[in-house]
């Protein structure tokens, strides 16, 4: 874990490592942040159900835990690189932003196929393009730059051999 991190984490929370956790709450948020977690892997697979807020919050309740889930969580291969980068840039990838709104509009016509009422389309459609509206105004992360940041590295690097 790298040393911003944890800054960025006793800040956003405004721990003292002077004050430690008494062990009831210390269980407690351990208990909420694994329900989140099992929450953000569901949401994986079910419609209507959101993984990084579910990820974060596992994240906040287990820095508050003082438990090894938050090292596990930003050092994951598949968890850790959007949480780092939304700690660092509060952006999300276009390619994140892409799924979103592929896997709303799958699930809307999936909805549409089985059959749902009007009213149920209707308001699936209002709550799906609200959440795409929302998931637009989040900044898109420069990803461009960062490949060339990295290309330029590499011909620094071999211009100096």
């Amino acid at each position: 874990m790298h040393v911003y991190e944890v800054r960025w984490m006793l800040r956003a929370m405004k721990l003292s490592r002077n004050q430690p956790c008494v062990a009831w709450r210390r269980h407690l948020y351990r208990f909420a942040a694994w329900c989140c977690l099992l929450l953000a892997c569901l949401g994986a697979i079910l419609p209507l159900l959101p993984v990084t807020p579910f990820l974060l919050c596992c994240l906040w309740f287990s820095a508050k835990a003082d438990s090894r889930l938050v090292e596990w969580l930003l050092n994951h291969r598949r968890f850790g690189p959007p949480i780092r980068q939304w700690q660092r840039e509060r952006s999300l990838s276009l390619a994140t932003k892409r799924l979103v709104v592929a896997m709303l509009a799958a699930n809307w016509i999936g909805l549409l196929a089985l059959g749902v009422g009007r009213l149920g389309l209707l308001l699936s459609g209002v709550i799906f393009c609200g959440v795409i509206l929302f998931i637009c105004r989040i900044p898109t992360a420069n990803t461009r730059h960062e490949a060339s940041t990295i290309g330029s590295r590499c011909l620094l690097s071999t211009e100096q051999e």
